[in-house]
């Protein structure tokens, strides 16, 4: 999997939602620049609170 995200160069924040388990991915994500890497499985409140945080910059 690759990403290629302008990390410091925009104000966009970047999240994955991916039903992907593997560490490899969620590290080149976050390598790559996304500020999440969250799971599909997630549930609605909790996928709320993860992007309020990311909007937030926690």
């Amino acid at each position: 999997m690759r990403w290629s995200v302008l990390a410091g160069r925009s104000v966009t924040k970047i999240v994955i939602l991916t039903v992907s388990e593997e560490d490899q991915n969620l590290f080149e994500a976050i390598k790559s620049g996304a500020q999440g890497y969250l799971l599909k499985k997630i549930e609605p409140q909790e996928l709320f609170a993860m992007l309020k945080g990311v909007v937030q910059g926690d």
